[in-house]
């Protein structure tokens, strides 16, 4: 899953970088954010069609069909309980790696926030103080004097640039990339523990005769590395929410009306609705026609059995819209004229029929009867 291109706007953020920051508003922001739209509504079409295929009457109807559809009616149920669990499981595993206690409220917070809010402190020290100030200035925890090359736990990004202090990404952790030799030729530093200085951030050992501005940049690669492998953990979790959630849809779906239908790629690439479209141009109507057509909206998606069955011909195979009923139920302000009095029935279908394609129709009709 794609992140969203404005992620890294802000320069202040531990894992920013400005050669990928992009401007909201700007033209490469809006091309990033249509290509993400793209995606998007392919995945949906695709998740969607995954497991209305199996479901789709197809072309043809006969008893050999409907025993096939039973059958994979039958493996779906099952693979949406296997799903479910795999989504619970996750979810507590995700639980189980970020989660910590903070060392001075106590309550339950994650090593994100807790990086972030290290990196922040040392970042506003490195303003106030300079970057060659010593980290041991500045707190007054406990040290230990350790191999602390040998200690530390780090993220992939902090062992990269352990690695390679010759690259420029990396050139700021000046010290930490060097061998101190000590008794026996290890390299032996006095450390600080975070959790000492009030943060439980996933590094145990920072070594306390390291500059600021070599801290800030060890912070923003750790913060840099967990965020990584939170999203890709996170990601996953929320790709498989998502198609548990499609999936349940559709089996709604098929126990309300037997069959589901898949969606094609126009189905899915027109997202706009009427009201929201910019190019209305309410002075050629008699009515606002905005906020007409948003009432609407509203109307046929309710999910009030009392409303739905007056705006909707429920007893048909697939409901059409009721215009009788439509009308009695909107708002004498959306069918309000201009000039006085208020538009009739065949007003009312004539701007419904107009501006409201079948894919909203059918977008209506799955919100009223499926979250009625």
């Amino acid at each position: 899953m794609q992140r969203l291109p404005c992620r890294k706007v802000d320069p202040n953020w531990p894992s920013a970088n400005p050669e990928e920051m992009i401007t909201t508003g700007s033209k490469e922001w809006h091309e990033a954010m249509h290509e993400l739209d793209v995606k998007r509504f392919k995945l949906i079409r695709e998740t969607w069609n995954e497991f209305a295929e199996l479901l789709s009457e197809g072309n043809t109807s006969s008893v050999r069909k409907a025993a096939d559809r039973q059958k994979a009616y039958l493996g779906l149920v099952r693979q949406k309980q296997s799903m479910r669990t795999r989504a619970e499981r996750l979810a507590t595993a995700i639980d189980e790696r970020f989660q910590v206690t903070d060392p001075d409220s106590q309550n339950k917070t994650n090593e994100l926030d807790q990086a972030r809010e290290l990196y922040s402190e040392i970042e506003k020290l490195r303003r106030e103080h300079g970057p060659d100030t010593l980290l041991r200035e500045n707190f007054s925890a406990e040290t230990r004097k350790l191999n602390w090359r040998a200690e530390i736990d780090a993220v992939p990004a902090v062992r990269t640039g352990l690695s390679r202090p010759q690259r420029d990404d990396y050139s700021k952790l000046g010290s930490l990339t060097r061998t101190l030799s000590g008794i026996g030729g290890e390299i032996e530093r006095p450390c600080f523990r975070p959790k000492d200085m009030g943060f439980r951030c996933g590094l145990e050992w920072i070594p306390a005769d390291s500059t600021l501005g070599e801290v800030v940049q060890l912070l923003a690669l750790h913060f840099t590395g967990l965020e990584d492998e939170a999203r890709e953990l996170g990601n996953t979790h929320a790709l498989l929410c998502y198609r548990l959630e499609t999936l349940e849809t559709v089996l709604h779906e098929y126990d309300l009306y037997g069959n589901v239908e898949t969606k094609s790629v126009a189905e899915t690439t027109e997202v706009t609705w009427p009201h929201e479209k910019g190019e209305l141009d309410d002075g050629r109507y008699e009515i606002n026609l905005g906020l007409f057509l948003e009432e609407v909206k509203k109307t046929l998606e309710c999910g009030d059995p009392d409303t739905r069955s007056e705006v909707w011909n429920i007893d048909e195979p697939v409901p059409t819209v009721s215009y009788p009923g439509l009308k009695r139920e909107l708002p004498l302000e959306s069918r309000k004229k201009s000039g006085g009095g208020h538009i009739e029935r065949p007003a009312v279908r004539q701007n419904v029929e107009k501006h409201f394609a079948e894919i909203h129709l059918r977008r209506l009709r799955k919100k009223a009867f499926l979250n009625g």
